[in-house]
């Protein structure tokens, strides 16, 4: 959290963004973090992220990219 404060308020200071719109960026992303949260604990969801999971995987195979650069451990 402090990580993204920092990156929040040097987006300010450097005159990209207004402290609003980091306000509102904060309040969304809560909200589909709750959303994400409720919807992983219903079974189906469950079954979806396993049958996207393996088509990531069968997809970084074909790629031949190894499991090391990966950015989870298969």
């Amino acid at each position: 959290t402090g990580l993204a404060l920092g990156v929040a308020w040097s987006r300010v200071y450097l005159g990209v963004h207004w402290p609003l719109d980091m306000a509102g960026s904060f309040i969304v992303a809560g909200v589909a973090a709750g959303v994400m949260a409720a919807l992983m604990r219903m079974a189906w969801m469950q079954g979806l992220l396993r049958r996207v999971l393996g088509l990531y995987d069968g997809l970084l195979d074909l790629l031949h990219i190894p499991p090391a650069l990966s950015p989870r451990s298969r």
